[in-house]
């Protein structure tokens, strides 16, 4: 590979409408991932006290807080991904919810 080849590679070049299409609203659809992440957080956060019989404020807002963020780590392209991320955020919420509360918890400090 010559020195001409390299500086080449490096040289901006304009998008074309595939590449442009595939790399626009990136940031909205991260976003709109986060809202039904964090939703389904709540949602399961919810379930999982109900079926526990407790709630705690703090992990309440954290179970919607975790749900966000795996959201928004995992964009929105179509219905069946959001309702992919939102069940998959209520679920693991709702049984870490419900497991944490069952649970017997120890004081470590």
């Amino acid at each position: 590979m010559n020195y001409q080849t390299i500086i080449r590679s490096f040289i901006m070049r304009t998008l074309n409408a595939n590449e442009l299409n595939y790399v626009s609203g990136g940031l909205v659809l991260n976003a709109v991932g986060g809202i039904a992440g964090g939703i389904g957080g709540h949602f399961g956060y919810l379930g999982g006290a109900i079926a526990s019989g407790t709630y705690n404020r703090n992990a309440h807002l954290a179970a919607i807080g975790a749900g966000a963020i795996g959201g928004a780590v995992n964009p929105i392209r179509g219905v069946g991904s959001a309702i992919a991320t939102f069940g998959s955020s209520t679920a693991l919420t709702g049984a870490t919810t419900y497991i944490g509360n069952t649970g017997t918890s120890t004081r470590i400090r």
